[in-house]
Parts: C-alpha cells; sequence; structure tokens
C-alpha cells in the first residue's frame, strides 16, 4: 500500500468510527485514536493532517456531542 492509499484509508477509517450506535468507553476511544495516531506515522513519517486530528478529538468527545440536552454541563 502506497502512502497515499494509506491516508485515504486513514480517512476512510476515521469516517467509520462515526457511524457506530453503540460507542466504545472513553477509555476504548482514547486506545483506538492513540493506535490510529501512531499507526498513521509509522507508515506515513509524519503527523496525520490537522483536520483528521480533529476528527479523532471529536470521536473522543462523541457522547457529549451527541447529547442534545441543553443542560449537559450541568448533569455532571
Amino acid at each position: 500500500m502506497t502512502k497515499a492509499q494509506y491516508k485515504d484509508s486513514f480517512i476512510a477509517k476515521i469516517d467509520e468510527l462515526f457511524t457506530v450506535e453503540e460507542l466504545p468507553s472513553p477509555e476504548e476511544r482514547v486506545r483506538q485514536t492513540n493506535e490510529f495516531i501512531e499507526k498513521y506515522f509509522d507508515v506515513v513519517g509524519e503527523k496525520p493532517p490537522a483536520l483528521q486530528l480533529e476528527r479523532l478529538g471529536n470521536y473522543l468527545l462523541l457522547d457529549y456531542l451527541r447529547d442534545k440536552d441543553k443542560n449537559k454541563s450541568k448533569k455532571s
């Protein structure tokens, strides 16, 4: 697989993360995210693009982002 192909598959893998109905635990999402970033660096030799890092950050917060309750910050 070429670097360009891996970059495309990396984006597709991130797209898949947002389609799951049942989210993994926060710890599992952190593990997945770290694994994605490390693998990208190993294959491509540079950090992922900022947009993809932002999307991975959004994945970490997805349970919070999906909650449409206006008072979600008061629940904690």
